[in-house]
């Protein structure tokens, strides 16, 4: 009887699995968020999700439309988080540049260095950064007389 206990219990099994998982069913919750809108459009907007959005990179208009509201409410409720968003993209891409630049990718570095550091190939940046004359000596920074700096130039 045993054999035929577990028998019919793998038939069971099977059976249900072949029908597929249970489909899931929406269930209410609650979380945390701004109301925005008004009367029959009045939703409920994690924060939390604009940041995120915002910091893949999505334009005001295209988080607007996946929340279902105008791309005024949105910029009017949501300007801190979009802003703080916006800056996570720069972080993470500029982090990435430079981590890129320091494996080793040579184009990269040369980019950074022009952008960030201010330098260029002819060295000079701008006219308080002028590059130092290298050509001419001062008369006294090694004690000689100017004919004879005249010479060693």
């Amino acid at each position: 009887m045993s054999n035929q206990a577990s028998v019919t219990e793998t038939q069971t099994e099977t059976q249900a699995s072949k029908t597929g998982p249970k489909p899931k069913e929406l269930v209410e919750g609650v979380y945390l968020g701004y109301e925005v809108g008004r009367g029959p459009k009045k939703q409920v907007i994690d924060p939390n999700e604009v940041i995120k959005l915002a910091s893949l990179g999505m334009k005001n208009t295209e988080m607007a439309e996946w929340f279902g509201i105008d791309d005024s409410t949105l910029r009017y409720n949501f300007k801190q988080e979009i802003a703080k968003g916006k800056l996570e993209l720069i972080q993470s891409l500029r982090m990435a540049q430079i981590q890129t630049a320091l494996g080793g990718n040579v184009v990269m570095q040369i980019w950074l260095g022009r952008n960030i550091l201010g330098q260029s190939e002819n060295g000079s940046v701008n006219e308080k950064e002028k590059v130092l004359p290298f050509n001419s000596v001062p008369d006294d920074m090694f004690g000689r007389t100017p004919e004879v700096n005249d010479l060693c130039v």
